[in-house]
């Protein structure tokens, strides 16, 4: 049975893959000032935290778990990636949403003639979309696994 402070700790744990987003978007103005490579190794640090702490937190979370639990997330993890690289695949199709994503990253980046950044923005915007789609596609995954062996 969780306890609140386990709620607690759990919700310490995941603090980190919230705040170091936040903070490279609410950095971006004052990066702005600073010299290209550099912007691009801030950037490139970040996104390979969050992605190494959330593998991290994945392992530590799945150590905890029954075979059963293991399955579903194997199951959920062989089709739920794939399921959300398409479903950004399929997103960048609809029109309304490459107009979104490009005023995103041309506001991001604050210069909408300046090319290299919009695109080496985009590809990070875009890389970062990838997995949450992965993300969630394994989530709703998993969840599909559940209810078929219920």
């Amino acid at each position: 049975m969780k306890t609140p402070k386990t709620g607690r700790v759990c919700l310490l744990r995941i603090l980190p893959l919230v705040l170091v987003p936040v903070a490279f978007l609410a950095a971006l103005p004052w990066l702005k000032m600073v010299s290209g490579p550099m912007v691009s190794l801030i950037g490139a640090a970040a996104a390979i935290f969050v992605m190494s702490y959330g593998t991290y937190l994945f392992f530590r979370w799945r150590r905890s778990q029954d075979e059963v639990q293991k399955a579903s997330g194997e199951f959920g993890a062989l089709w739920g990636a794939q399921a959300g690289t398409i479903a950004f695949v399929l997103l960048l199709m609809l029109p309304p949403f490459i107009d979104f994503a490009t005023a995103l990253v041309r506001n991001w980046s604050g210069d909408s003639g300046a090319a290299r950044q919009v695109v080496i923005l985009a590809m990070t915007t875009g890389c970062c979309a990838v997995v949450l789609l992965q993300a969630i596609g394994t989530m709703v995954v998993t969840s599909i696994w559940w209810m078929a062996r219920r």
